[in-house]
């Protein structure tokens, strides 16, 4: 799984996070951390209409700098029009979904059946036992 998600086998629409805004994005503190409500206010700014109760949709891409790290989750998160109007300068951050979106509930899953543990399921999805315990 892991090396179809980072090869681009996987279609970017599975990658898409949807959240409901519990209040219209201008009601929302400037400094506010959540990932769908940069996503709201960044469509108002570009002229879309979002309000109280809108379902806003995301993808989490790279930093800047290319990394995961760094770099707030809500600066990481990009309506899928930005991502397919970015050309390829939007990249989808493939480690964050292997690391907060598969392994725990694989993790979870598999947590009963013995000779299982954190370290050999995120092996078997191509991360270093390291990576796994410092997910994040």
């Amino acid at each position: 799984m892991g090396e179809n998600i980072r090869g681009g086998n996987v279609d970017m629409d599975d990658f898409i996070v949807f959240k409901r805004l519990g209040k219209a994005p201008e009601d929302y503190p400037k400094d506010n951390t959540l990932p769908h409500v940069h996503v709201a206010k960044r469509m108002k700014e570009r002229g879309g209409h979002t309000r109280l109760g809108d379902v806003i949709p995301y993808i989490f891409c790279l930093g800047g700098d290319g990394t995961s790290v760094k770099t707030g989750q809500a600066d990481r998160a990009f309506h899928p029009d930005e991502l397919r109007k970015a050309e390829g300068e939007l990249k989808i951050d493939f480690e964050y979904y292997i690391a907060q979106q598969i392994l725990p509930p694989v993790e979870r899953l598999c947590d009963p059946i013995e000779g299982t543990d954190r370290a050999r399921l995120a092996e078997c999805l191509g991360r270093t036992f390291k990576q796994a315990l410092s997910s994040f």
